[in-house]
């Protein structure tokens, strides 16, 4: 049986449920299944996927947990009785420093061909690191984790976070 998929991007940083989890590690061993074939078929075909895809498109393409993801307003944001909180803070830049105060020159990322009529070129884009101007941003975002900070870019915020040296930073 041909089954085709939409695929689907998200970040890689979400909360799968625990029947979900089960879900992917049981139906990964059984040769019938959807993420086997989906995944027989991406090495067949020698491409490449990460799991900022390939999750999201097996939620996605499911019945029963494509009803655990938000719904995605007209507006962009999110359906906020879905009960859903921020678990990371992080920015995007297109002209997001490396810790050591450089801009990107050269691109880092493909624009994926769904935004290829959307997005008219590549551009430099990644994670910005984050700095003490940040703080009340992260605060009123209510997320438990932060993504990038440098030490060599802002030290302030490296010295407010609950550790005795930098070294202890998960």
């Amino acid at each position: 049986k041909t089954v085709e998929l939409d695929i689907h991007f998200g970040s890689q940083w979400m909360t799968l449920t625990p029947d979900f989890v089960r879900y992917i590690a049981t139906s990964m061993k059984d040769p019938h299944s959807l993420p086997y074939q989906f995944k027989k078929e991406l090495i067949r075909r020698k491409k490449l996927m990460s799991d900022e895809t390939f999750i999201p498109t097996l939620l996605a393409n499911h019945a029963t947990f494509q009803k655990t993801m938000p719904k995605i307003l007209d507006d962009g944001s999110l359906e906020s009785e879905h009960g859903l909180s921020a678990i990371r803070y992080e920015r995007m830049d297109e002209n997001m420093p490396d810790p050591f105060m450089n801009v990107v020159e050269q691109q880092r990322y493909d624009v994926p061909t769904s935004f290829e009529d959307i997005i008219e070129s590549p551009r430099p884009w990644g994670p910005y690191y984050l700095g003490i101007y940040d703080l009340a941003n992260i605060k009123d975002s209510g997320a438990i984790f932060i993504r990038k900070i440098a030490d060599e870019l802002d030290p302030n915020l490296v010295n407010i976070l609950p550790v005795n040296n930098k070294d202890e930073i998960p």
